[in-house]
């Protein structure tokens, strides 16, 4: 059987050459993902997509370097004649004791692999998980950061997010329900509600919101002293609560 030379110098230049291809290999991973980055700055404008795609790069990167770590150590000890079958064994029994353990961390960060991936939601977009709603304030891979209403951070193990509603997603719509009085005219107050969507599309500030023209639902249900009637409007993500609240305003100023 052929023998390897195991002399001083060999080993030393086998293990200097294994480092140095490592840190090539490092090397040219970091500056693939850098002119990646430079492309999507430059053909997107999407600020929120380029994020995302970052993300999904830099966590690449970082296990592709812990990966070339294990084989620099492994390849280092076999050029040492090191036999490592029993510290596999080792290593395989400790693994599989903290297998157990890491298996939520392991699934909250698979999670947030299939979230980036699949673009369920992103930063500044307002999504309910649960019991819990908010804007998203911070993505990571492990976790979804919300900030509700009256200010509360909720942090959202990725893991756990099963049903995601997403508030904000490309469009959304602007719902505002009214009252109206068993002995009230209907006739007038279908006209005043008619006048509040004529009112909301002269709204300068407003209709660069709307994308389709304000809709009267008509009569959708009761209450014990009236009549429900609706108003909707499909708008731009993130204003729907903006033109309803406007949309509420007139319809109550015409009415009265």
């Amino acid at each position: 059987m052929f023998q390897f030379d195991t002399s001083a110098p060999i080993i030393l230049f086998r293990l200097g050459l294994i480092i140095l291809l490592a840190v090539f290999f490092n090397w040219g991973m970091r500056l693939v993902t850098a002119r990646l980055e430079k492309q999507l700055e430059r053909k997107t404008y999407d600020e929120h997509q380029v994020r995302r795609m970052r993300t999904l790069m830099h966590s690449a990167l970082s296990v592709s370097g812990f990966g070339i770590v294990l084989m620099v150590i492994a390849m280092a000890l076999s050029v040492l004649e090191i036999d490592i079958t029993p510290l596999l064994a080792s290593v395989g029994i400790v693994g599989l004791a903290l297998s157990f353990g890491a298996q939520t961390l392991v699934r909250d960060y698979l999670g947030g692999v299939l979230i980036l991936v699949e673009d369920q939601f992103r930063v500044g977009d307002v999504i309910q998980v649960g019991d819990k709603s908010g804007e998203v304030e911070h993505l990571t891979l492990r976790a979804t950061y919300l900030r509700d209403m009256e200010g509360k951070q909720h942090i959202i193990p990725n893991g756990e997010i099963r049903v995601i509603s997403n508030v904000t997603k490309k469009w959304a719509r602007a719902v505002v329900e009214l009252t109206v009085d068993f002995n009230a005219d209907f006739t007038n107050a279908i006209r005043a509600l008619e006048a509040a969507t004529a009112r909301l599309q002269k709204d300068e500030a407003l209709t660069k919101f709307l994308i389709d023209a304000p809709q009267l639902a008509g009569w959708v249900g009761f209450k014990d002293w009236g009549v429900q009637m609706r108003l909707t409007a499909k708008t731009v993500s993130g204003k729907q609560w903006e033109v309803a609240s406007a949309l509420r305003k007139y319809a109550t100023v015409i009415a009265s």
